[in-house]
């Protein structure tokens, strides 16, 4: 009698293999989740310090702050300071806002006490804006109607 040489896998084999790749992938998922969470939150940070500095080029040329706009706008006079093509809603959910209160026409000689200055960032993600609160530890910050500002300018911070 000849025996067959086995050709491909058993049933049992293959189902071994599916139950191992399954538990990797359950494993592995959530850490890629939160690693691409993290990536989302540091582009924005990184987003919100390119904000700042065409505020500071805005001061630096003009002694005067970019005025207040919606959140969403870039500030008109804010426009040749950051990089061509910067949008104030880079992602679905995402928009940040330029914040001046309190400092008629943008002069720093003319701010009340209340004055704020600051860039904010609100998103429709609850996840999103945890890890950006995270990351935003130690700066000044300011949390209304859900948009989380990092304050250049305060009663109690002066750039």
């Amino acid at each position: 009698m000849k025996r067959r040489r086995r050709v491909g896998f058993t049933l049992i084999e293959l189902l071994i293999t599916v139950t191992i790749v399954g538990i990797l992938a359950r494993i592995a998922i959530p850490a890629v989740s939160q690693f691409r969470l993290r990536a989302r939150a540091t582009n924005i940070i990184n987003d919100l310090e390119v904000i700042r500095s065409g505020a500071f080029g805005v001061m630096a040329d003009s002694g005067v702050w970019p005025l207040d706009a919606a959140a969403g706008t870039v500030p008109p006079e804010m426009v040749p300071y950051v990089p061509a093509g910067t949008s104030f809603t880079p992602e679905p959910g995402v928009t940040y806002d330029w914040r001046l209160t309190g400092m008629p026409g943008g002069d720093p000689g003319a701010a009340t006490a209340a004055a704020t200055m600051a860039m904010g960032v609100e998103a429709t993600d609850p996840a999103l804006s945890v890890e950006i609160e995270r990351l935003m530890a130690g700066q000044a910050t300011l949390i209304t109607g859900g948009t989380i500002y990092w304050l250049l300018w305060g009663p109690t911070i002066r750039p």
